[in-house]
């Protein structure tokens, strides 16, 4: 619930699809009707995001060759809810693996309205985007960097933390620290960044 829709940044193998693990867990745990819409562009290899999460019925991939009819879904689903006079509904997550290789694609445009939408909007209806991203660039995962409420920094590039924060304190405090597996800099709306022990969440974990 403190997370919110989020990014998680980070170069590979730097601990990005472990904490999701361990994220979504947390929140199956809590609430059980979970339910997640997973975009991974190597969903078949079994060491890739959705290949680790488990069988059950909280997790839907989306067909990462025709992926516009789950888009289109889930967001008909965020309106529905925005529209309705039910006081409370079961979690709803788009999950994302490689968002900045999913923008190349022809969906672009229709992947990061959906993306916006649900930063801006959803966490009043329960719905939430949870994504990792290697590349910050605008260009790379559209302009709508200003509408997510918080962020995971793993190891990356100084440099692009920075231009994301834009608080040369906190890039300061993660040049400096992030330098391992299991420690990224947390960034939330309306808080100071802080520093994050991340534990290990392996398939077998979940």
């Amino acid at each position: 619930e403190a997370v919110h829709s989020c990014l998680i940044y980070g170069l590979a193998r730097s601990g990005k699809t472990s904490w999701l693990r361990g994220l979504i867990g947390q929140t199956i745990l809590t609430e059980p009707e979970t339910r997640c819409y997973v975009l991974d562009p190597h969903q078949a290899r079994k060491d890739s995001l959705f290949g680790s999460l488990p069988k059950t019925q909280h997790f839907q991939a989306i067909d990462i060759e025709n992926p516009l009819p789950a888009l289109e879904e889930f967001g008909a689903e965020l309106r529905r809810r925005l529209l309705s006079e039910e006081e409370s509904f079961p979690p709803r997550i788009l999950l994302i693996d490689e968002l900045n290789q999913l923008t190349k694609e022809p969906y672009k445009p229709q992947l990061v309205a959906l993306c916006e939408a649900v930063c801006q909007r959803g966490r009043k209806v329960n719905v939430f985007m949870l994504a990792t991203a290697q590349d910050l660039r605008e260009k790379k995962i559209g302009d709508f960097r200003t509408s997510i409420s918080s962020a995971y920094f793993f190891k990356g590039k100084s440099s692009q933390v920075k231009a994301f924060l834009a608080d040369s304190d906190a890039e300061r405090v993660y040049r400096r620290n992030v330098t391992r597996h299991g420690v990224a800099l947390f960034s939330a709306a309306d808080e100071e960044p802080r520093l994050m022990m991340i534990p290990e969440c392996r398939p077998q974990d979940l």
